[in-house]
């Protein structure tokens, strides 16, 4: 009786000791799997970061080659972007110079203006091209405004007759369109004919705005809309 008794109590000792054997091998199998896990996603992520780092180009890699713009525009506008950056300087560091660094070196500034930018270059560029576009013969393609256009151009530069005319073609357009001067027509100046409001909107035609300027332009809260601006010279 005895005997069977302490054999009972060993049984039950060593199938305690197999069970909590069998949970700590669980439990530690478990424990193991995390950190693999876990080590593998680490790893991942390290390894698409580093990837990243050594082929910076793949982000802009193009699959479809039509979407490169190759036409003379294209080209000129890529040239023009190459010639300006420095690529000497690293952009993280100092993104300015790295855009504009050899722009700045090679443009040099007019004795007659205190600096110079890429919007006043190409307004310079517009401005001749426009010149070349006035100086060339009308044909009978063209329309009334480029013809007119010419005309007024044609006259501005032609300076013999401006030197043989003198000042009696602006006293005569002022006589014409401006009721005359009373400065010089102090004997005949007849004020009573004389109305403000008609003189404003007559010069207003020929862009002189002695007293305000009038103009219509987007207005600064809604782009959708335009104003009418009003403001004193």
């Amino acid at each position: 009786m005895a005997n069977t008794i302490v054999n009972s109590i060993e049984d039950f000792d060593n199938s305690r000791q197999k069970l909590f054997k069998l949970k700590w091998f669980v439990v530690s199998l478990g424990i193991i799997t995390s950190l693999f896990v876990i080590a593998t996603i680490v790893l991942a992520i390290l390894f698409g970061i580093e990837r990243n780092k050594t082929k910076p180009d793949s982000l802009f890699v193009v699959n479809n080659t039509d979407e490169i713009c190759s036409s003379s525009y294209c080209i000129k506008a890529a040239n023009t972007f190459l010639e300006s950056i420095d690529e000497t300087v690293d952009p993280c560091e100092n993104f300015y110079q790295f855009t504009c660094g050899t722009w700045i070196k090679n443009t040099r500034i007019p004795e007659d203006s205190s600096d110079r930018n890429r919007f006043e270059t190409l307004q310079t560029e517009v401005t001749y091209d426009v010149i070349d576009i006035l100086s060339t013969p009308s044909s009978i393609n063209d329309t009334i405004s480029v013809i007119n256009a010419r005309k007024l151009y044609a006259s501005c530069i032609d300076e013999e007759t401006i030197e043989k005319n003198d000042v009696n073609e602006i006293l005569s357009l002022i006589d014409r369109e401006f009721g005359g001067w009373p400065i010089l027509q102090e004997s005949i100046w007849n004020e009573s004919k004389f109305d403000l409001i008609d003189l404003s909107v007559k010069l207003s035609q020929y862009k002189s705005f002695p007293l305000f300027n009038v103009l219509t332009d987007i207005d600064e809260k809604n782009s959708s809309i335009y104003c009418i601006y009003v403001s004193i010279e």
